[in-house]
């Protein structure tokens, strides 16, 4: 997670009291200070567009402009949708310390009645019914980062797709009855038809006025649109589950992990089976875990125990990284044929200096497109081969015979 914060000594600076309070807001700023920084870049962006000089149409110039400032608007929004995704967990974490207190003397975690509490995880913040700084500033300031973290982050993932919903979960013919006299329409669903559920997801793909919600959606099959918010609220609770005091955090924290590896087996919310089947495994990894921290903590298992416990909790890891290796390799294979293609042509243009850098810079754009087409269009077993993809494998095959060409002629140089 990060945490800008550990890298400011806030108890070396204020070793006496309340060093709390200044990680509270660092950790709560630097976000928004991220965010007015990339919003700022794009409207300065904005105010400097240039226009084709070969295009004299003022109005086809004016069309143009609206397109390019309405391309960096949904730059800026995805952007701001990744940076929010990420600090959510540890900004959440920070704001729920707040209440996380601890009584040193194992006594009563009543401020009025004890003297010995403090906050769990700074121990200079004195929890008492005096300490101005913790009930007039902390609190109401972490309520509101309450509000605006753990509450609004999700809340907001969730009006940005639902206010495009007919887009992101349209619905559409079917391309086989089109011929027909009746046609149906309906949405993408992989239990009716997996065909049109994949029809769906690639005009999702092509749409290009929901290009900023593809962190969002993209990943998950069209009737799961929500599933981002799902996992955000997971995260949040599995992250700040420690804040109930006692024995009940591990136990808590097993019980969250399980109900939501069940969710996520049974719906298999993911577009590809490959990922649904890695969630599942990397998800019962969790539980598996905190199952044997609840065995070793309360039954107290012997040693050899927790050895074969772990060591099959090592082979499975093994083996989700093995799905991740299998499921990735025709994106491996692609990347490491391209890497090699550009090496040999950079080689190429650095010993013919009449050559322009320029071409390969043109040839590197062309392989990042080549990829992200045989990305976006990769499917699940059962729709592995598509036509697009054949048409992808005769492309590569006539580049495969360019590059043997380019080849002969360096041997022949």
């Amino acid at each position: 997670m990060i945490d800008p914060s550990a890298l400011i000594p806030f108890e070396c600076m204020m070793p006496e009291k309340n060093a709390y309070a200044n990680r509270l807001v660092s950790m709560t700023t630097y976000p928004i200070a991220i965010i007015l920084l990339v919003v700022l870049w794009y409207q300065t962006k904005k105010k400097f567009i240039k226009d084709d000089p070969a295009v004299t149409d003022e109005e086809v110039r004016a069309v143009e402009r609206a397109r390019k400032r309405t391309q960096m608007d949904h730059d800026c929004i995805s952007l701001i949708t990744l940076v929010l995704f990420v600090v959510l967990p540890t900004t959440s974490n920070i704001v729920f310390n707040t209440w996380y207190r601890d009584a040193t003397d194992g006594g009563s975690d009543d401020y009025n009645e004890n003297d010995h509490i403090y906050l769990y995880a700074d121990y200079t913040t004195h929890v008492t019914a005096d300490n101005g700084v913790y009930w007039n500033f902390m609190v109401p300031y972490a309520s509101l980062c309450f509000l605006l973290y753990p509450v609004g982050i999700p809340l907001l993932f969730y009006i940005l797709v639902r206010s495009k919903l007919s887009e992101v979960d349209p619905i559409i013919e079917n391309a086989e009855e089109a011929k027909e006299a009746t046609v149906t329409r309906s949405k993408g669903r992989r239990v009716i038809d997996e065909t049109r559920m994949f029809a769906v997801v690639t005009a999702r793909h092509a749409n290009k006025d929901i290009a900023h919600l593809e962190y969002l959606i993209d990943a998950y099959e069209p009737e799961f649109w929500y599933w981002e918010v799902i996992q955000c609220v997971y995260r949040v609770i599995i992250a700040n589950v420690h804040i109930v005091k006692g024995d009940y955090q591990i136990a808590l924290s097993f019980i969250t992990a399980l109900v939501y590896w069940k969710i996520v087996s049974i719906f298999a919310p993911y577009t590809y089976d490959a990922d649904d089947a890695l969630a599942d495994v990397t998800q019962g990894v969790v539980v598996a875990t905190l199952f044997l921290t609840i065995l070793i903590k309360f039954l107290g298992c012997p040693n050899w125990f927790t050895y074969i416990f772990s060591a099959i909790l090592l082979f499975v890891m093994v083996f989700a990284i093995m799905m991740v290796l299998a499921d990735t390799k025709e994106e491996r294979v692609f990347l490491y044929r391209e890497r090699t293609y550009l090496w040999n042509e950079m080689m190429y243009f650095i010993r013919n200096k009449k050559h322009r850098v320029e071409g390969l810079v043109h040839k590197g754009r062309g392989s990042i497109s080549r990829f992200l087409s045989v990305h976006s269009m990769r499917i699940s077993d059962s729709e592995s081969k598509t036509s697009f993809e054949l048409e992808e494998l005769n492309t590569e095959e006539d580049e495969e015979d360019d590059y043997d060409d380019t080849c002969f002629q360096l041997t022949g140089m």
